[in-house]
């Protein structure tokens, strides 16, 4: 099983005074990062938060807000003087140079963000707010894995697609390989031994040159690392004791990719370029899934 880095999770609690609400969402990265937004009701217990993300939160970047919606009798409302002259002599002087008459009213003023500030106390002491705000965020975390899961689960099944693909493309260029082999290396001693008679090349340095262009064209150990990558690849997705695969993966997917490049370079044959150039793509292809995966 893989997970997502995509997901979204919401958790609330309900208080005398209203409730608390904790979301979290996450988005594919290469490493973990998190970014907190924590009402200013709950300041006292930000630094708590804080130490839980550093140790909850696993690879992606995620989005953390813990807020309070509160309805408290005992509430102080103040105006802001300074917001609120800030807004009256802007709202004066665009008046004056659009030449409008109606007059301004203090109850509009009064409707404008930031003109209005409510000071809320929660009648929690701060042992017990944290305790809750903390089993919120595991409720809102739980939320967000069971999405990663399923994001997980659409995503493994995109990238078992995608190695099906490859092994058919890699059978395939085995086959051809064990086709153009023997004629290829044949064509090449053709072409060695007309060269030779003509530079009056001994037999034994035709054979030692021979025999390393052999090597340079040979693809069996290409072909051969590129099915192991593939059974490791298998091996780690059904690996239930590692939750977070995707480096391993795409580390797999680099060398094969390295591999394929190989082949491609080292044989002359149409056919086999031609697989290669399929195999790449479907290299590119499953890297780009790959990006996704925790």
């Amino acid at each position: 099983m893989i997970f997502s880095m995509t997901g979204y999770g919401r958790a609330e609690l309900s208080l005398a005074q209203g409730r608390l609400e904790a979301e979290i969402s996450s988005y594919n990265h290469r490493f973990k990062e998190y970014t907190l937004r924590v009402s200013k009701e709950l300041a006292e217990v930000e630094r708590d938060v804080r130490l839980w993300c550093e140790r909850k939160l696993r690879r992606g970047k995620f989005s953390v807000n813990l807020s309070s919606r509160l309805v408290d009798p005992s509430a102080v409302y103040r105006v802001n003087r300074e917001v609120l002259l800030r807004y009256f002599f802007e709202v004066e002087k665009l008046r004056g140079e659009l030449k409008l008459l109606q007059e301004l009213r203090l109850e509009d003023l009064l409707l404008l963000p930031g003109v209005v500030e409510v000071e809320v106390g929660l009648d929690i002491d701060r042992e017990e707010l944290s305790r809750l705000c903390l089993e919120l965020l595991e409720r809102a975390y739980e939320d967000l894995l069971s999405m990663r899961r399923r994001e997980g689960e659409n995503l493994e099944g995109l990238i078992r697609g995608i190695l099906r693909s490859m092994e058919s493309n890699l059978r395939q260029t085995e086959e051809r390989w064990q086709e153009v082999r023997g004629s290829a290396f044949s064509s090449l001693l053709e072409k060695l031994s007309s060269l030779a008679s003509e530079l009056s090349m001994d037999q034994m340095r035709l054979h030692m040159e021979a025999a390393i262009l052999v090597d340079r064209w040979d693809i069996e150990e290409e072909l051969g690392r590129l099915k192991s990558h593939l059974d490791q690849f298998y091996l780690i997705l059904e690996d239930a004791k590692e939750s977070a695969k995707g480096k391993r993966l795409d580390f797999l997917a680099q060398e094969m990719q390295r591999e394929a490049n190989t082949v491609a370079s080292k044989v002359p044959d149409a056919r086999i370029r031609h697989l290669t150039v399929e195999m790449r793509n479907l290299i590119e292809s499953l890297r780009e899934q790959l990006q996704n995966v925790e």
